[in-house]
């Protein structure tokens, strides 16, 4: 029996779906859940279709960037999983990646630059270029009223949810990572920093 491929995101707002090869098993996502809700939602589905979390042979999170409490439920139950089934293959793959994918396949576009809102007037932007030597990525938080200099007359790509996106990623955009090194991606560096009086 192939095994699942499971997509998890909790970057923006809480969503999971499974695969098979066939394409895709199951697909949940919420604007108005909570992220700390996901899991039993998850569990109700896994029940439903008789899967074991055992059945899942991968697993791809989005790393973000994002809301910094939604990323530390997902990448926390990532973990949890991947400590418990140490078969399962874990990859991270950022939230803006996934839609500059979208983009660059289908328009062959070699420059473009993915944004997404940050909150407080900044953007978080991945800026994709398709040279001679491959895929150059950047990641960035700009401020709304100097994204013109960054951008540097690039395509504007405006954020769209990264599921099912995130099972179509070819293997070259996917990172694996070892679950003790699965990191979020943070653009807000003092949103973990803890001021010494």
């Amino acid at each position: 029996m192939d095994r699942y491929v499971f997509c998890v995101t909790t970057s923006s707002y809480p969503g999971f779906a499974c695969f098979r090869r066939s394409g895709v098993l199951f697909e949940w996502r919420s604007e108005s859940v909570r992220s700390q809700e996901m899991l039993p939602c998850l569990y109700d589905y896994l029940k439903a279709e008789g899967i074991g979390i055992g059945d899942i042979g991968s697993i791809i999170v989005d790393i973000g960037p994002g809301s910094f409490t939604g990323l530390r439920i997902g990448l926390a139950a990532v973990k949890a999983w991947g400590y418990a089934f140490r078969d399962i293959d874990i990859y991270g793959v950022s939230c803006l990646d996934v839609v500059a994918w979208d983009v660059l396949s289908r328009e062959g576009r070699e420059e473009i630059v993915v944004v997404r809102d940050a909150g407080r007037g900044n953007v978080y932007t991945g800026r994709y270029t398709i040279g001679p030597s491959g895929l150059a990525r950047e990641y960035g938080l700009v401020p709304v009223d100097e994204l013109h200099r960054w951008t540097r007359n690039m395509r504007i790509i405006k954020f769209s949810p990264p599921l099912p996106g995130m099972f179509n990623l070819p293997q070259k955009w996917l990172k694996k990572i070892d679950v003790f090194e699965l990191r979020p991606l943070y653009l807000y560096p003092d949103d973990c920093s803890v001021s010494k009086k």
